[in-house]
């Protein structure tokens, strides 16, 4: 069946006998009674300043298509969102977005102990106030759920030069890295500045370490050896020319050893033992111009030698785990991102 997706304005011209579900976006509180006749063909709604009435109103109804909903940047608080999991409205929602919707660990536990959330597939809790507690309250009712998909966060290349994490922080994160229940989770959105030494040694041999990792068009980075004592950071100085507007920044990653690493990106990591660095370095022509390739240098935490390694990528790379074999990460975030990986023949 065909999904076509629409504003809710354009629902009181639609001809209500027609077969196609619908994606329905925007909706407001002026055309809740154009739902009515559209019940059986709405698969996925949005919805834009819908007033505490409005919702009211809006969870009454029954809409047995409805597999997708988002509410965005719209404060719920714990009581509507047990009113929400509860709502015949979300009978058969397995996927809901609650964009700058979500305020705090209360509104996490009120929304976990509901029945919607044991059905739910994928959860984005994107520009909210999760926490550090509310990652616990999370991590505690992940058994009562079967999510393959969880955002909590969102990462933008541009001026901004940062990321939205919902403040989740890497306590919070490692909280929900090393709960049993979420191990299987098919994809994680989390946009990560500073990754400490217990998130470090939580993501070592993790399956979800593939999608932690500190986000290259952040303007400055910190990332702690998994079992401390050594770290780096990397400060911006300017962004690539290539990405959607612009490009992941290249700058100086300084390491513990007092060892820098000029036109690098922000995105390193250590390898399981701590004794080396992985750092992305931005590759240059022989007239000292940026190629929009980039490669991995291998740095010895003890001697200070460097190694670089082979493949080149195109676009930005970050990296998120390192063992005796191989570094690995994902290339070309700008646009279309691909798995890397790097072996390691020798060690500097």
């Amino acid at each position: 069946m065909a999904l076509t997706s629409i504003a809710a304005t354009e629902l009181a011209d639609l001809d209500a006998s027609g077969s196609d579900d619908l994606r329905v976006r925007y909706l407001e509180d002026a055309q809740l009674p154009d739902l009515d006749g559209f019940e059986g063909r709405i698969a996925s709604l949005g919805t834009s300043d819908l007033s505490a009435k409005g919702l009211q109103r809006l969870m009454k109804k029954s809409l047995p298509k409805l597999t997708s909903l988002e509410f965005s940047y719209g404060k719920l608080d714990s009581a509507t969102l047990s009113a929400l999991g509860s709502s015949p409205l979300v009978e058969h929602v397995k996927s809901l977005v609650l964009r700058g919707a979500l305020g705090g660990a209360a509104g996490i536990s009120a929304l976990t102990a509901t029945p919607l959330f044991a059905r739910l597939e994928a959860l984005e809790l994107s520009d909210g106030d999760i926490g550090d507690d509310g990652c616990a309250v999370l991590a505690q009712a992940a058994p009562r759920g079967k999510l393959k998909r969880l955002g909590l966060g969102r990462s933008n290349f541009g001026s901004a030069g940062d990321a939205s994490n919902s403040k989740v922080d890497s306590k919070g994160l490692a909280r929900l890295v090393a709960a049993p229940a979420l191990a299987s989770l098919e994809e994680l959105a989390v946009s990560m500045p500073i990754i400490d030494a217990e998130l470090a040694a939580t993501l070592v041999g993790s399956p979800l370490a593939r999608f932690v990792y500190l986000f290259p068009g952040s303007y400055q980075t910190r990332r702690e050896a998994p079992k401390g004592g050594a770290w780096f950071t990397f400060q911006g100085e300017n962004q690539m020319p290539a990405g959607p507007p612009d490009g992941a920044y290249f700058g100086k990653t300084t390491l513990s050893n007092a060892k820098v690493v000029e036109g690098s990106g922000g995105s390193g990591v250590f390898s399981d033992d701590g004794r080396y660095a992985a750092i992305p370095v931005w590759e240059k022509d022989s007239r000292g111009q940026f190629t929009n390739k980039s490669f991995v240098r291998l740095i010895s935490l003890q001697s200070g030698a460097g190694a670089d390694l082979e493949p080149r990528a195109t676009g930005s790379l970050a990296l998120y785990a390192m063992d005796g074999k191989s570094v690995r990460g994902i290339a070309n975030l700008e646009d279309e991102r691909t798995a890397f990986e790097a072996p390691i023949t020798a060690l500097p």
